[in-house]
Order: C-alpha cells, then structure tokens, then sequence
C-alpha cells in the first residue's frame, strides 16, 4: 500500500489546486450562464417569428403577450424529450423573459387549451410534454 506523509507544505498545495479548480468551476458556471442567456435571448427573438393566424378580420399574427406565452409554452414543450413539471416550465418561461404576473393564471390557462387543442400533453402529475 502506497505511503502519504502529510505536512503543511502538501496541505497548502492542496489548497491551491482547490482553490484553482474552484476559479475554473466559477468560471465554467459564469461561462454557463451567459450561454443560456443568450440562448434565451435567441428563443425570445425567434419567438416574436412565430405567429398564428390572425386574430380577426383586421389585425395580422397575434397579439403581444398571451399568444406570445402560449405559443412559447407549445415550443418549449414540444422540443423536449421529456415531460417537466410546471415549475420547470415557469423557469424556462421565466428565461424568455415573461414576467412573474404572465406566469399564475394565465399559465394554467395557456396549458389548458394547448391541451385541449392536442398541441403538449400534460401528464396525470401534472408534467408537460411534447404533443404524440
């Protein structure tokens, strides 16, 4: 069995390697971060292309805000492999930039008639996942 001796001088270089590797972790995290934002920027900018058909006689795609959600949801929804729950969701909502007030009732409304419509499919525990 091989011998280690312990001494200040291998405990110090120990901390520096730790310390080393917690800057390049920091790092990686920072690095992480700044790739989802601008992933979710790019989902948000995408998704003002995706419009539906108009909502009346007179206006073209759909409106600002609730349409915009629902058709965030279906896209988010409809890119997993996966079912996630509501939270998960609201945090990926949340990534594109809809605020805290879009994600109580309107949510759960959106996801109703995204259901209702066969466009995601919600789980008996309430997961959401992509349309069959």
């Amino acid at each position: 069995m091989a011998e280690i001796t312990i001494s200040h001088a291998l405990m110090a270089d120990w901390e520096a390697k730790l310390r080393e590797a917690m800057r390049r972790a920091d790092e990686a995290t920072r690095e992480a971060t700044m790739w989802q934002q601008k992933i979710a920027a790019a989902r948000l900018i995408l998704s003002e292309f995706e419009v539906g058909p108009p909502t009346n006689g007179t206006s073209h795609g759909t409106s600002e805000g609730e349409d915009n959600m629902t058709a965030a949801i279906e896209s988010i929804a409809n890119s997993l492999s996966a079912p996630i729950s509501r939270s998960d969701m609201k945090d990926r909502l949340r990534e594109r930039g809809f605020p805290e007030e879009r994600l109580a009732n309107y949510f759960y409304t959106a996801v109703g008639r995204l259901k209702g419509k066969n466009k995601i499919t919600v789980t008996d525990d309430k997961k959401i996942g992509p349309s069959f």
